[in-house]
C-alpha cells in the first residue's frame, strides 16, 4: 500500500534481470487501493515483464490482499 517507489525500484532491477531466469514467470501485484503512482510504475514494466495487476477499489488490510490475490 502506497509503495510504488519500491515497486519501482524492484521492477527496474527485476527488468534488468528476468532473461536469466531460465523459466516463465508472473509477477501477481495486488494494489490495495493505493493513493500513490502504483497503477502506473505497474504500466511503465507490463511490456518488459509478465505481470498480472489486480487494483482493489479500496483498501481490504495485507492479509485479504495477499489472499485474494492468490485465489
Amino acid at each position: 500500500f502506497n509503495r510504488a517507489r519500491y515497486l519501482h525500484c524492484l521492477l527496474q532491477d527485476l527488468a534488468g534481470q528476468i532473461s536469466e531466469l531460465g523459466f516463465s514467470y508472473e509477477l501477481l501485484i495486488g494494489d490495495n487501493a493505493s493513493k500513490d503512482d502504483t497503477a502506473d510504475i505497474v504500466c511503465r514494466y507490463q511490456n518488459q515483464l509478465a505481470i498480472r495487476y489486480v487494483r482493489r477499489p479500496t483498501n481490504v488490510g495485507a492479509y485479504h490482499n495477499l489472499s485474494q490475490l492468490f485465489e
